[in-house]
């Protein structure tokens, strides 16, 4: 299983969205399309205030590459992608280290 680190920055369209039109796209829309992969799980980060490579870092664990390539195509077929909501800085796919 893989974990894979995906760096985003979200953009103007996202920001000027108030925090409840924020939690609502969420859970309308990102939310229902993590429920058809129950074996991803998804946690989500807050970096902007400590880096200027991206805004945001979201973290899927226990991921099979198909599946993986699967929950992104939903995704992409939402405003995460396609208003966009945020740009992809970076895709990370890592396998847990167990040497240490």
């Amino acid at each position: 299983m893989l974990t894979v680190f995906m760096h985003l920055n979200a953009t103007a369209h996202w920001l000027r969205m108030s925090r409840a039109e924020r939690a609502e796209f969420v859970a309308t829309a990102i939310v229902p399309i993590m429920a058809c992969y129950p074996q991803i799980a998804l946690s989500t980060y807050d970096v902007e205030g400590f880096s200027g490579l991206c805004s945001d870092i979201l973290v899927f664990e226990g991921v099979e590459p198909q599946a993986f390539g699967a929950l992104i195509d939903d995704l992409r077929d939402t405003a995460l992608y396609t208003a966009p909501y945020f740009e992809v800085a970076g895709i990370y796919p890592a396998l847990k280290a167990n040497f240490i």
